[in-house]
């Protein structure tokens, strides 16, 4: 999730540089530069964006646990042996 949220608000931060420099009629190579910045900047907002999603989400829906699987391994057997 944290590198899709870095890629896609990237993206989004480069395009809208971009095309405000396009738009302004700006110097391209600063134009690019600022975009490229932007792109870094955004990047990395999106991946801690992410990265905070990804414990949020992995804290509410927690995985089951090793702790577990030997408790439910247990019942199988039990119903085996009978």
């Amino acid at each position: 999730m944290a590198r899709s949220y870095a890629t896609l608000l990237g993206c989004l931060g480069f395009a809208v540089v971009l095309i405000r420099g396009l738009l302004r009629g700006a110097d391209p190579c600063a134009t690019l530069l600022y975009a490229w910045l932007a792109l870094l900047g955004f990047a990395a907002l999106g991946l801690a964006g992410g990265l905070m999603a990804d414990h949020v989400l992995s804290e509410s829906f927690p995985r089951p646990t090793a702790a577990r699987r030997p408790t439910q391994d247990a019942s199988a057997r039990s119903r085996h042996q009978r």
